[in-house]
């Protein structure tokens, strides 16, 4: 909390701060998402790039977190007064992350916020209430799906493109007995425990899986590489094993992956927003374990000691070995048996916000 603050940049030489008053990261390391709370505080001697304060993203903590609480900044009465004109806003915000609160007369003659991070990111801030979420901009029409050409490709499956046994689509309300994959290479998965339900336009129009508790196997689903990149489209972060029981599986594990019980790193997880949540993990002398959400580097960590992923009968939904059951939706799951490059993952991810809408 800064209450009752002065603020003010003494010059504009080289070796001092031009970009913000207040810059706020999300990260977490010391117990949370930042809860920023600016009060009754002035600032002066601005400049055309200066903003009074800069919310930044693309760190731990960054989507509204099931466990830990969304971060939030709430502005009052600040920065109404005494505000260089030539300051572009009040403030900026990098990244899909962050919702606030403006309370009391708003400063005039520039914006109160303005989001500086890449398309299809937004940030909410409003006086009053927080405006609502906002979608990314709508595929254009093409029946186009890049994602069976996605390299490695060993598992495809999309809850909408499912059918019953006699090539019909699948009734609301109905269970899954088979999920159908759309990959090359046919590992469909078959239900143990009580099977998910099939949910008609449960997000942006399109169906999803309703996981009531159990699980799905996929016996012949085997990887090679030692590598992997998975994407999920879901309600909460799916729960996804490579070799249940075994070395070197690779598996959700609370709030995030780990890889051969040594190499773990979290994901940003939400049990009320739909989002896309990827993991890769590379092969070779480095092993490096990367999470993302919505297309946004979450956390990425290094274990040269541990095994590459390893593979025996993946599941997706439970892992009875934890107790872990998946109460949750999912629109769609995606196995690579590779590492994808950086942008390959950035543009499966944006194909996916864009088809599903995400809000973000």
């Amino acid at each position: 909390m800064l209450d009752n603050w002065m603020i003010d940049f003494e010059g504009f030489r080289a070796d001092l701060p031009r970009d913000s008053y207040i810059w706020a990261s999300l990260a977490d390391d010391i117990g949370g998402p930042t809860q920023l709370v600016v009060r009754d505080c002035v600032g002066s001697a601005g400049g055309e790039h200066a903003v009074a304060i800069r919310l930044v993203g693309g760190e731990r903590g960054a989507l509204g977190d099931v466990h830990k609480g969304v971060g939030w900044c709430k502005v009052e009465r600040s920065f109404n007064h005494h505000a260089d004109p030539r300051m572009p806003a009040l403030i900026a915000v990098d990244g899909p992350l962050w919702q606030g609160l403006y309370e009391g007369l708003p400063p005039t003659g520039k914006a109160l916020a303005i989001n500086t991070a890449t398309p299809g990111a937004s940030a909410r801030i409003g006086i009053g209430t927080v405006p609502p979420a906002v979608s990314a901009p709508p595929l254009a029409s093409s029946p186009y799906d890049p994602l069976p050409d996605l390299p490695g490709l060993i598992g495809y499956y999309r809850p909408d493109a499912l059918h019953d046994g006699d090539g019909n689509p699948l009734r609301d309300g109905a269970p899954v007995t088979e999920l159908q994959d759309l990959s090359p290479a046919h590992h469909h998965g078959a239900p143990t425990g009580s099977p998910a339900v099939f949910e008609t336009a449960a997000v942006n129009g399109l169906a999803a899986l309703r996981f009531t508790g159990g699980q799905y196997a996929f016996p012949a689903m085997q990887g090679t590489s030692g590598a992997a990149t998975w994407f999920f489209v879901a309600k909460r972060l799916p729960t996804f094993d490579s070799a249940p029981g075994r070395p070197g599986a690779l598996r959700t594990n609370g709030q995030g992956w780990q890889l051969d019980y040594l190499l773990m790193s979290r994901s940003a997880e939400s049990d009320n927003d739909w989002a896309v949540y990827a993991v890769r993990c590379t092969a070779g002398a480095a092993r490096r374990l990367q999470t993302y959400t919505n297309g946004y580097p979450y956390e990425l960590r290094r274990d040269d000691r541990v095994r590459t992923v390893g593979w025996s009968t993946p599941v997706l939904g439970y892992r009875p070995d934890h107790g872990q059951a998946l109460q949750g939706l999912v629109a769609s799951a995606v196995v690579c048996d590779t590492a994808l490059s950086d942008q390959q993952v950035a543009d499966t991810c944006r194909y996916l916000v864009n088809r599903y809408q995400i809000p973000m």
